[in-house]
């Protein structure tokens, strides 16, 4: 799984960093991130995202 996600506070919504994570973690670390307020996408490995809004 990827983890899709940027800081909206430095980052516009086309900078999409990654975390790559497998099926157990990726909603542990898509959930520490959103606690935190940043957007989050959590996708399958193939599907690429180019903005995460917020």
């Amino acid at each position: 799984m990827k983890v899709n996600w940027r800081n909206p506070r430095i980052h516009p919504e086309n900078r999409v960093k990654v975390w790559l994570a497998c099926d157990e973690h990726s909603q542990y670390l898509g959930d520490y991130l959103a606690s935190r307020s940043f957007p989050v996408i959590v996708t399958k490995l193939s599907e690429n995202v180019s903005v995460v809004p917020s």
